[in-house]
């Protein structure tokens, strides 16, 4: 059974495993990125401190565990915990003025894949970032990820935007 929890320090290890395992697909930069760095536990607590049960938590990081095995991940931010000038940049550049954006990321190990585990996951964030006030929610993506997109649109996302490789994706929360 799927146990889907918040993050802990000591996930560290469990974390990597599961990054280690994304790399080579179409979405590999945060595995890429948190492991040659070596930074998994600094990724890790950075979420847990601004976990949104914290005081001024913006932050969100739910882990899929089968077993001791981390299956998959999804994070989120609410826009409006960023800095004011931060917040106002984003929001313009993504044409979202007058909006209460969040974004999230998430991934699912290739063996646990249409399993429902990726729905469970986005579902939680939502919710959570719902209550933390998000109006609309911004997933990036490759735009060779195809099984992303589908399974991001089949979650109500839409595209809103492209750059050279990257597809921002919106949702009305």
């Amino acid at each position: 059974m799927i146990e889907i929890r918040r993050a802990r320090a000591e996930d560290t290890i469990a974390l990597r495993s599961l990054l280690e395992s994304l790399i080579g697909e179409d979405e590999p930069w945060i595995g890429e990125v948190v492991i040659q760095c070596g930074k998994e536990r600094e990724w890790i607590e950075n979420f847990i401190k601004n976990d949104r049960e914290q005081s001024d938590g913006g932050k969100l990081l739910f882990f899929a565990f089968d077993g001791d095995r981390l299956v998959g991940y999804v994070n989120g931010m609410s826009w409006a915990h960023a800095p004011k000038d931060i917040f106002n940049r984003m929001t313009e550049e993504y044409g979202l003025e007058g909006k209460r954006p969040g974004h999230i990321g998430i991934a699912v190990h290739k063996d646990y894949r249409r399993q429902g585990i990726g729905t469970e996951l986005i579902v939680k964030a939502l919710n959570e970032l719902r209550e933390m006030g998000c109006t609309v929610i911004v997933a990036g993506l490759n735009i060779d990820n195809k099984p992303s997109l589908l399974f991001l649109s089949r979650m109500g996302f839409v595209e809103h935007r492209r750059e050279g490789n990257q597809m921002w994706l919106t949702r009305e929360n």
